[in-house]
């Protein structure tokens, strides 16, 4: 074999192949069979083994992922609530009282009004509306105490309001013995 030899492999001649040993032993060759043709059927390229041959890694373009909306929802997980401690008596509670509006009118009479401090799986004080033509009502429809459970509540905690099950997005603080009008709506 000369010394300048070339070698293709898919068309491309490889820059770091070694020439063979002229001790390499050529692979089986296959025998041709007869065919039922009339055409006499060329006989197929032996295979042959190369010990030596030293081929290069073959490129695999890298494919990024692509960015796609998913169809699935994301689900964040929500902490756990805590149960509320029992109320605590000899601290005086706070007292709400004013106008539970839900869509521009009165909330229905029986809808519940529900307060709430974040963390708990419990509302710390409820009730329900009435008719606020009732006497001593003052166009009010609502009035609520918020107690003290445990140590949940402290002075200025934020209590959060529903009427219903809609949240009103209303924030007021809690204080021990205080009494405020605070007027509720959603839509």
């Amino acid at each position: 074999m000369s010394s300048d030899w070339q070698q293709t492999l898919m068309g491309q001649t490889p820059n770091h192949l070694e020439p063979l040993t002229q001790t390499a032993t050529p692979g089986p060759t296959v025998q041709a069979t007869p065919s039922v043709a009339t055409q006499p059927v060329a006989a197929q390229p032996t295979p042959t083994t190369q010990p030596e041959a030293i081929f290069p890694e073959p490129i695999v373009s890298q494919v990024q992922p692509v960015d796609r909306p998913s169809t699935q929802p994301v689900v964040t997980p929500t902490p756990a609530l805590e149960q509320l401690p029992p109320i605590i008596t000899m601290v005086t509670p706070h007292f709400l009282l004013g106008r539970a509006i839900k869509g521009g009118r009165f909330a229905p009479i029986g809808t519940k009004i529900t307060v709430w401090i974040a963390g708990y799986s419990s509302p710390v004080g409820e009730t329900v509306t009435y008719a606020p033509s009732a006497p001593g009502s003052m166009g009010k429809n609502y009035e609520v105490y918020v107690h003290q459970y445990g140590a949940v509540l402290s002075e200025g905690s934020s209590l959060m309001f529903h009427i219903g099950n809609q949240d009103t997005d209303q924030v007021y603080p809690w204080s021990s013995g205080g009494t405020t009008i605070l007027n509720l709506a959603v839509q």
